[in-house]
């Protein structure tokens, strides 16, 4: 979805210009600040899981937004020199997921996307979340370069690869146990 100053919450609007509406930025103001306050109540995987499981509601955009906006300061090293690479996916549900890595020197994010949620979960609503969907879905990457150990940007839970035959293999059904999406950023130990 498109980020426009004022869309950083859900929008349900088509295209320009119906999505040039006044911006209520006390509104905004005040649901960030009631997130921000459960995020230091409940903890970032709690909320996360929460916000998946309520996909009407519209708070995960929120969520995920100032979470995302918070890593270009953390890591600059990614900036114009970084270089993209595509994580090849194996397992029963690899067509269900777009994985990359971004990196540069010892700093990369690995960023991975669900596709097709509604022939992963027969059409319910419901985040593919946990083992019991991905079953044995995993990524795999050569053993240089990404690195194999991460900190989740939304639900801050620290991950580690497995090295198998000299690729390190990241399952995802460890990974998506609270939100669809993850963006892991390496961390000194990986």
């Amino acid at each position: 979805p498109d980020v426009y100053q004022g869309a950083e919450d859900r929008l349900l609007t088509l295209v320009d210009p119906d999505n040039r509406q006044p911006v209520d930025f006390q509104r905004a103001a005040i649901r960030l600040e009631k997130l921000n306050d459960h995020l230091r109540q409940e903890g970032h995987a709690a909320v996360a899981r929460r916000l998946a499981a309520q996909p009407a509601a519209g708070a995960a955009k929120l969520f995920v937004t100032p979470s995302l906006l918070t890593l270009p300061g953390r890591t600059s090293a990614l900036g114009p020199k970084g270089r993209y690479e595509a994580i090849p996916c194996a397992g029963a549900l690899s067509d269900h997921i777009c994985a990359y890595a971004r990196m540069s020197g010892d700093s990369s994010l690995l960023t991975i996307a669900v596709r097709w949620f509604a022939r992963l979960t027969g059409g319910e609503m419901r985040p593919p979340l946990g083992s019991e969907v991905w079953q044995d879905t995993r990524l795999e990457w050569a053993t240089t370069g990404i690195g194999s150990c991460f900190e989740d940007v939304f639900t801050r839970r620290r991950l580690s690869a497995r090295e198998v035959r000299g690729l390190w293999v990241l399952e995802l059904g460890q990974v998506l146990t609270d939100f669809p999406l993850a963006v892991l950023e390496r961390t000194p130990t990986g």
